[in-house]
């Protein structure tokens, strides 16, 4: 239920966040291309093609975030999809 907070101790104020905003869907791409193994090895894909098929479709919503098809197939929407939504709030910190 709490997915960002600011936290302050003595004259600092600190800021976090439950996830990685800041990276780009292509980067989560890279990232679990290159962790294929332990991402078959935890059961969430049963093959390298499944592994190489998420992050291809990864890669392509990064390069177009308006693609709403791809999105769905990857359980995302545009809170996730759209930089802009995805760091906003960052930005309201």
């Amino acid at each position: 239920p709490i997915e960002a907070a600011e936290i302050r101790h003595g004259n600092g104020t600190f800021w976090g966040v439950q996830y990685h905003p800041e990276l780009s869907l292509g980067e989560i791409a890279a990232s679990t291309a290159h962790q294929a193994k332990d991402v078959i090895d935890q059961g969430l894909a049963r093959d390298q093609g499944e592994v190489d098929a998420m992050a291809a479709r990864l890669r392509d919503l990064d390069a177009v975030p308006t693609r709403v098809d791809i999105a769905w197939q990857l359980g995302l929407n545009a809170e996730i999809a759209l930089f802009e939504h995805r760091t906003r709030e960052i930005e309201n910190f």
